[in-house]
């Protein structure tokens, strides 16, 4: 199986929004803790909360989208493929992702998902068996290209 397109996007709207949330969850921790203040539970405290935010933000460091003759897949830093053969494609259209939607793997209705890691533009991926899949890039038009290319 060829691929016949691979790009990379740098998820850097999750990357600086990790980033500025880090203190104002130690801020918020320490403000919220009993008096007179353990500091030895807010150390463990925040060390656990920065662990779980730095563990998303190497998880959504980027996404990698791949199209092959067969399917498209995509994943997010090192993680797994999700997967949709490209026959179960009906149609394809550059969108923009509303702003207040937020970044990450999105629920967005019955049978619609958007992945996205920065930016607004997405390809969005409508399926023969309803609903849509709504991919975020950078690369948009070269997206579309390579997905609205004939399969040999």
């Amino acid at each position: 199986m060829r691929i016949l397109y691979r790009h990379t996007q740098r998820g850097t709207a999750i990357l600086l929004g990790l980033a500025l949330i880090a203190p104002v969850v130690i801020v918020v921790l320490v403000l919220t803790l009993d008096l007179p203040i353990n500091w030895r539970a807010v150390v463990v405290v925040s060390i656990v909360v920065l662990t779980l935010i730095a563990c998303t933000g190497w998880y959504f460091s980027s996404m990698t989208v791949e199209v092959t003759d067969d399917e498209v897949r995509w994943f997010f830093g090192p993680g797994g493929y999700f997967r949709i053969a490209r026959a179960e494609i009906e149609s394809i259209a550059p969108v923009r992702h509303p702003s207040f939607a937020g970044y990450g793997i999105r629920w967005m209705g019955p049978k619609r998902w958007t992945y996205i890691v920065s930016g607004r533009d997405v390809v969005e991926l409508r399926l023969r068996s309803g609903g849509y899949c709504r991919l975020g890039s950078d690369d948009r038009d070269q997206l579309i290209a390579a997905l609205t290319a004939s399969r040999r």
